[in-house]
């Protein structure tokens, strides 16, 4: 009989606590919902700004005259200054793995005295 009552005193809680968690839900259920309907105000409000800073935009660039841009030409560089680049380019990271490795193969002989001492 006193096991029975146990259980009964266990489902009793197991229930309520569900209820609990339920009600949790629904209440940030609810909030999501505020939340999504101002989120939706906002988007509404945020484009008709932009629409209006659009159009003004628009008259602005109407009354502003143009310029001319001056037109820049660029020298093409050579194959045998692009070689040089790649090279230099290459030796640096040849130079930065090296350092890597010693430092790591530094690192391991410290491991290693580290173990033995």
């Amino acid at each position: 009989m006193r096991l029975e009552t146990e259980e009964a005193m266990v489902a009793k809680r197991d229930v309520l606590s569900l209820q609990m968690e339920l009600l949790q839900i629904l209440f940030k259920i609810s909030a999501y919902k505020k939340l999504r309907k101002q989120e939706v105000r906002d988007r509404i409000e945020l484009k008709k700004k932009l629409r209006e800073m659009k159009l003004g935009m628009g008259s602005l660039l109407e009354l502003i005259p143009e310029i001319e841009k001056p037109k820049i030409k660029f020298r093409k560089k050579s194959s045998e200054e692009r070689g040089v680049r790649e090279v230099k380019k290459k030796e640096k990271e040849a130079t930065l793995k090296k350092n890597v490795d010693e430092q790591l193969a530094e690192i391991k002989e410290r491991l290693q005295r580290l173990d033995q001492g």
